[in-house]
């Protein structure tokens, strides 16, 4: 949120019907729905990220490869 605030996701430990957790609830039923226009932006956007993280798990397992087997010669003198 603007600011910087947060809202906790309601749980067991935090269950407190408050208006917190009430905003909280509201909010996820809007985002979590494919039906609304904010919906489909939120899945949008996630899609995105999903995608760039595991082009970038990929990267990184690609050069941690690389690397060891840079060092495989040079263990082996």
């Amino acid at each position: 949120m603007d600011g910087g605030a947060r809202l906790a996701r309601p749980n067991v430990s935090n269950s407190a019907g408050g208006f917190e957790s009430e905003l909280f609830r509201r909010i996820a039923a809007v985002i979590e729905d494919d039906r609304t226009q904010a919906g489909r932006h939120a899945a949008e956007l996630f899609a995105i990220e999903l995608e760039q993280s595991r082009q970038a798990d990929h990267d990184q397992n690609h050069k941690i490869r690389q690397e060891r087997n840079l060092e495989m010669p040079a263990a082996t003198h």
